[in-house]
Formats: structure tokens, C-alpha cells, sequence
């Protein structure tokens, strides 16, 4: 039997993988929908949940822009291909998620629009 923090562990690492699984580059990316609570891409998800204890939610993909927490001046994009994922418990019942990118050789990455490549 899980212990919820472990349910909820491995809840993020599926919901983050699942969601990665539409963080492909595609011709015609999707807005966010602003009229949505948090964030949520129009990127149609690769992946389906599973079981029904989970739901597939693709936050957004590739390309797509969206205002940094740490400062709303900035904004943050996902770059590359997302190949890798990974979780670890924080206190307070917090999950860290990890997430690692593939790159073409030539390509640089800008995830935080107009900052340093």
C-alpha cells in the first residue's frame, strides 16, 4: 500500500511524463487558454492515463511562453525535445520535479526570453 506522499510522488512523475509525451516541436503550436485556471496548453496530449487514479493534464509544449513566477517581467519557454524526467519529495508535502532536454548540436536554448543562450 502508498503512502499518499508516495501516491502523490509518483502521481507528478506520471502527470510530468504524460505531459512531456506532447512537448514535441509541431508546426502550429497552441496559445495557453488564458480563461483557464493555471496552465494549460491546446496541444493535443500523446498519452492517456493509465488507470483511472490519474489524469492526463499537458501544461504546455514547446515553444510556448509563459510568465516566470520569480519575476513576471520575465517570461520562461520550454526548449528542446524533453527526454527525461524525475521527482523527489520536499518538506511540506511539495514534490521537485527535474526535467532534462535533447538539443541538436548547432541549437541554442533561450528558456528565458531575451536572457543570456
Amino acid at each position: 500500500m502508498r503512502t499518499p506522499i508516495q501516491q502523490t510522488l509518483q502521481g507528478a512523475v506520471v502527470l510530468a511524463a504524460l505531459a512531456a509525451t506532447a512537448f514535441t516541436p509541431q508546426a502550429g503550436l497552441a496559445a495557453p487558454h488564458p480563461q483557464q485556471e493555471g496552465l494549460v496548453t491546446g496541444v493535443k496530449p500523446y498519452s492517456v492515463a493509465y488507470s483511472t487514479d490519474y489524469v492526463v493534464k499537458p501544461i504546455f509544449s514547446v515553444g510556448e511562453r509563459i510568465v516566470r513566477t520569480t519575476n513576471p517581467a520575465e517570461e520562461f519557454q520550454l526548449v528542446g525535445i524533453p527526454d527525461g524526467m524525475g521527482a523527489h519529495e520536499l518538506p511540506g508535502g511539495k514534490v521537485a520535479l527535474f526535467m532534462n532536454h535533447e538539443f541538436p548540436i548547432t541549437v541554442q536554448s533561450e528558456p528565458i526570453v531575451g536572457g543570456p543562450t
